[in-house]
């Protein structure tokens, strides 16, 4: 399975299938815009980065598992290494 995520300033972070490019289906609408999404090295997560927290989503089923507030302002990459 191939997927792409996708995140945007309409505040909603959304699966696709590369294969068939059909919507999976979206996490929810979040209080503010995505900054940056990024896929765990596990392959079963993604972590979203918004303007003020962290989130961690999977997609079957798709929901989110854990956020935490953060004090960034200028967040437009990240990067998982080691599971850390």
């Amino acid at each position: 399975e191939f997927l792409l995520a996708t995140g945007s300033a309409d505040k909603t972070v959304k699966f696709w299938d590369l294969e068939t490019f059909e919507l999976i289906g979206s996490g929810g609408t979040e209080t503010t815009g995505v900054r940056c999404l990024t896929f765990n090295p596990d392959g079963k997560s993604v972590l979203c980065g918004l303007h003020e927290s962290l989130k961690i989503f999977s997609w079957e089923p798709i929901r989110c598992h854990d956020g935490v507030d953060v004090g960034w302002s200028n967040l437009s990459d990240m990067n998982v290494h080691e599971g850390k």
